[in-house]
């Protein structure tokens, strides 16, 4: 079980900067229509 909670908690904070770049990069699909 711990197994499967590391790599979750990992991407959560490891890739949390990376998440937000890409947001901002090009934002979720709900997001993309409404803002144009």
């Amino acid at each position: 079980m711990p197994h499967d909670t590391t790599p979750i908690l990992v991407r959560l904070g490891g890739s949390g900067q990376t998440i937000a770049a890409a947001e901002q990069d090009a934002p979720p699909y709900p997001v993309a229509p409404t803002r144009r």
